[in-house]
């Protein structure tokens, strides 16, 4: 399976496109989904213009001062990239990034069974990535903020979510690399599941473990995490997405026989899902596979 470290608005536009497009059978599921659809459809579009904006502030300040790591709040505010008519600059980014922030934000609270919603997630990081220059501290400090004055509570577990989110995004030295310190967010993402037991964001924070898992290579944890979620949540949005997570990594590591199992499941139990789409030809190929490695 490719694992992607930095994720792209792009990148996350799709995996958005592909989860709004399945809807469960039960009527509550798909008018969940349908609206959440709605939402994010508008703000899609204003998150890739934001992204190409971006990528052109950012060539525009290495443009000017190729050395400079950190900008002082001065140099910033007079960089503006002159571009077809338009200017861009760091105060117009964050005109354009607020609103969809909030927007991202009211989403999450309100939609946190939708198939979209971890997907939403990362795009809230990126658009604080994007267009506020708040350091990793300032940005930890407001959700423990949060944390402390709401204790207990839905929106507490959702600012520990976050934290688990930024540190992800935090790079460490590892010998002579550089690394994102996945193993811190691995643990703050645990206290949602056990400072939170009833929050509708446990299942993000076990997804997202699994997920660091494997941006780290650890398959084997990553699969033991994955069917967890299976067992403990049969009837979660998220199940076809684990499936074909679950697919991948076998299929990365020639297990055949469990590659076939998970996508077979996924064949079946959800066969108008997007991502059931070709399966059939796919576990023709396994079964071929299989086959010739059974012949002497």
């Amino acid at each position: 399976m490719s694992i992607v470290k930095n994720i792209s608005i792009v990148f996350l536009a799709s995996i958005f496109m592909l989860s709004c497009a399945h809807f469960k059978k039960n009527d509550k599921s798909k008018d969940l989904q349908m609206k959440a659809e709605r939402k994010l459809e508008k703000v899609l579009a204003q998150l890739e213009e934001l992204d190409k904006e971006h990528s052109e502030f950012l060539s525009q300040k290495a443009r000017i001062c190729p050395e400079a790591r950190v900008w002082s709040q001065k140099e910033k505010k007079y960089i503006t990239i002159k571009k077809q008519g338009k200017k861009y600059s760091e105060s117009s980014l964050q005109r354009k990034g607020g609103p969809i922030k909030k927007q991202l934000e009211e989403f999450i609270r309100k939609y946190p069974e939708s198939e979209c919603s971890i997907p939403v997630l990362f795009f809230l990081q990126q658009v604080n990535s994007m267009c506020f220059s708040s350091t990793v501290e300032q940005r930890l400090e407001e959700q423990k903020r949060t944390i402390a004055s709401k204790p207990g509570t839905v929106e507490a577990s959702l600012a520990q979510l976050m934290i688990g989110l930024i540190y992800g995004e935090v790079e460490r030295k590892a010998g002579d690399r550089i690394l994102q310190d996945y193993e811190r967010g691995i643990e703050e993402f645990r206290k949602v599941v056990e400072q939170y037991p009833n929050s509708p964001y446990c299942i993000h924070a076990k997804m997202l473990i699994g997920g660091y898992y494997l941006r780290q290579w650890k398959d084997d944890k990553a699969i033991a995490v994955y069917n967890q979620v299976l067992k403990e949540y049969p009837e979660s949005i998220f199940l076809p997405t684990i499936h074909h997570i679950l697919a991948e990594v076998y299929s990365s590591r020639k297990e055949w026989e469990n590659c076939k199992r998970e996508k077979e499941i996924l064949l079946k139990e959800y066969p108008s899902h997007p991502l059931s789409e070709g399966l059939a030809d796919e576990i023709q190929q396994i079964d071929e596979e299989l086959q010739r490695q059974k012949k002497p």
